[in-house]
C-alpha cells in the first residue's frame, strides 16, 4: 500500500473535535469542581488528563479515516491543538509563558496524539 501524503483538512476536523471535546469534559469538570471540595492540584492533574484523552481520541478518529501514517498525523493534530490552546492564550493572557507546566501539555499533546495515531491505525478492520 503506497503511503499517502498529510490530510490536513482532516486532521482540522480531529483537532476540532478535540477541542470541543475538552470544552465539553471542562465544562463537566467545573460543574463537579463548583459543588466539590476538589484541591487545585487535582483540579489541575484532571485538566491534564482531559486535555491528553481529548488529543488521543482526535488522533485516533483522524487515523481510523486517513489509514496511513498514524503516528505522523496523530503527532501533526497534537501540534495542532497545542497551537490553538497557545493562541487562545495569546489572545486572552497577551502572552505565552514557556512554563514548564506549558512545556509538559505540549510533550503530553504531542505523545497522545502519536499513540492515538497509532491505536488508530491498528484497530482498523
Amino acid at each position: 500500500m503506497e503511503a499517502k501524503a498529510l490530510d490536513f483538512k482532516k486532521i482540522l476536523k480531529g483537532v476540532l473535535f478535540s477541542l470541543v471535546f475538552s470544552i465539553l469534559t471542562m465544562g463537566i469538570l467545573s460543574v463537579i469542581v463548583f459543588f466539590t471540595n476538589i484541591s487545585d492540584r487535582t483540579v489541575s492533574l484532571l485538566i491534564f488528563i482531559l486535555s491528553a484523552l481529548s488529543v488521543f481520541l482526535g488522533a485516533l478518529i483522524v487515523a481510523k479515516n486517513i489509514s496511513s501514517r498514524g503516528l505522523l498525523n496523530g503527532l501533526v493534530l497534537g501540534l495542532g491543538y497545542f497551537a490553538v490552546l497557545a493562541l487562545l492564550s495569546l489572545c486572552i493572557n497577551g502572552s505565552v509563558a514557556l512554563e514548564t507546566q506549558n512545556l509538559m501539555r505540549l510533550v503530553a499533546a504531542l505523545a497522545a496524539g502519536m499513540l492515538g495515531g497509532v491505536m488508530g491505525i491498528n484497530t482498523q478492520k
